[in-house]
């Protein structure tokens, strides 16, 4: 048995449960705000590019704008 069938085969008998721990982001999602000296993150805010108009008549998009850590 692969171990990927193992896996689904645990989490349909209840052997393994899992939890979702996801949330929505919203500007009311808390922002951790260190003291200085050090830098912080910009709040999550989310910008509409179109919505099913004539920006883009067939989606609904936003840019998404978040601090992220840069890959080094």
């Amino acid at each position: 048995m692969s171990v990927l069938q193992s896996f689904l085969d645990s989490v349909r008998s209840g052997t393994i449960e899992v939890i979702d721990l996801t949330a929505p982001l919203t500007s009311e999602t808390p922002v951790l705000q260190l003291p200085e000296p050090f830098g912080n993150t910009i709040p999550f805010r989310l910008e509409e590019i179109s919505r099913y108009d004539d920006r883009g008549p067939a989606w609904y998009w936003n840019d998404i704008h978040t601090g992220v850590k840069p890959c080094q």
